[in-house]
C-alpha cells in the first residue's frame, strides 16, 4: 500500500539526484500501460512516478516524501481497490478497482 498524490507534471519539479525505472505494462498491477518510477539515489525511498500512459500529464508523488502534509489535500480516491488487504478499511471516497474513469480523469 502507498498514498499517492497526484498533481500536473507541468506543476511539478524535484531538487535532488534521482534514478528512473521504467515498467512495462501490467493489466495487473498498477502498472496499467506502463509507469517510470523515480527513486532517491542517496536512501532508495520512491519519490515519484511518472510517464504514465494511464495518467498522461500526470504525476504521482509519494506523499512521504513531502513535508507538511497537513497543508496538502485530503484523499480524493482510492485507486486500485481490488489489492486492498481485508484489513484495511476503505476510505469514504470513490472507490476504484483498477485505475479511475476516463471522466475523472479531468480532476
Amino acid at each position: 500500500m502507498a498514498t499517492f498524490g497526484l498533481v500536473s507534471e507541468a506543476d511539478f519539479t524535484v531538487s535532488g539526484e534521482t534514478r528512473s525505472f521504467p515498467y512495462p505494462a501490467n493489466t495487473e498491477t498498477c502498472a496499467g500501460h506502463g509507469v517510470t518510477r523515480v527513486f532517491c539515489v542517496a536512501c532508495g525511498s520512491r519519490v515519484f512516478t511518472n510517464e504514465l500512459a494511464d495518467f498522461a500529464g500526470g504525476v504521482f508523488v509519494q506523499e512521504g516524501t513531502l513535508d507538511d502534509l497537513g497543508e496538502w489535500w485530503a484523499p480524493q480516491a482510492e485507486i486500485y481497490t481490488w489489492s486492498r488487504q481485508p484489513w484495511m478499511p476503505a476510505l469514504p471516497v470513490p472507490q476504484y478497482d483498477h485505475g479511475v474513469p476516463a471522466a475523472a480523469d479531468a480532476h
